[in-house]
């Protein structure tokens, strides 16, 4: 039986990669190894029967949905250094003194503005943290996306926690619900629209694939009683392209545009 480093030198030698010292050695392998030689002719065919075969093109659809399924890293923020100058300016400690009191300045303007002004007025200028709306038990968070538009709504109902999602879209995205498993359990999923929706349940996350438009809801069942935050996310070709935190507490929501 051939060794794991013969293996590859012999698919470096149909491949024509060998080094002449690996060459020679090939050569002297295949001369006393039946084996080696019947592996290496398997090897040859092998590869004119692939170069023969056409290159054809996934569909949109099958693509979009293979990448938005494949592990991915957190999206690092970009950092944007300000020109040498400027940092030369800032070191000055005339300039570093004057910058600290105009910060100062204007961070005490915006506490009294808050403080002093009518509820009304100030619940607007804090409404500026997030794009989350509440009626009643429920909260509705506005997506808006390119080609992708629709609300997430999440409520309590019977003992359970839902999330609504209705969607209109032109093009393929996944809705993925991430959960803590030790607090909150999966109970059911429905899809409205379309019927062919593609639902995968793992170990803490619930992902719903569809190539358009998407009216959905996703409960899950309390094990001690009480909610548990439910991250939603929404991908798109593989990259995160919306991020929104349902605490189902009226009083802390959390959501990011990517």
């Amino acid at each position: 039986m051939l060794d794991k480093r013969t293996y590859e030198l012999l698919n470096q030698e149909a491949d024509g990669a060998n080094t002449p010292r690996d060459g020679e050695r090939v050569k002297a392998i295949l001369e006393r190894s039946a084996e080696a030689r019947e592996v290496l002719a398997g090897i040859k065919e092998l590869s004119a029967a692939l170069k023969s075969v056409p290159d054809v093109d996934p569909p949109r659809s099958l693509k979009a949905r293979i990448l938005n399924s494949l592990p991915h890293a957190a999206p690092r923020p970009s950092i944007v250094r300000p020109p040498a100058w400027i940092q030369l300016l800032f070191q000055a400690p005339s300039v570093r003194l004057a910058t600290s009191f105009a910060g100062g300045a204007v961070a005490g303007i915006l506490l009294f503005a808050m403080f002093s002004d009518t509820p009304q007025n100030s619940s607007r200028f804090v409404g500026t943290i997030g794009n989350a709306s509440t009626t009643g038990a429920s909260v509705s968070v506005n997506v808006v996306l390119p080609l992708i538009q629709g609300t997430i709504t999440a409520e309590r109902v019977n003992g359970l926690l839902r999330t609504r999602g209705n969607f209109k879209a032109s093009e393929v995205f996944d809705l993925r619900l991430t959960f803590d498993q030790t607090r909150i359990e999966f109970e059911s999923f429905q899809a409205e629209r379309p019927s062919h929706a593609m639902m995968d349940v793992s170990p803490g996350v619930v992902r719903i694939s569809s190539d358009g438009d998407l009216v959905s809801s996703v409960s899950f069942r309390m094990i001690q009683g009480k909610p548990a935050p439910i991250r939603a996310e929404i991908y798109v070709r593989g990259e995160r392209r919306f991020e929104h935190i349902l605490t189902f507490d009226q009083s802390s929501q959390e959501s990011f545009d990517h």
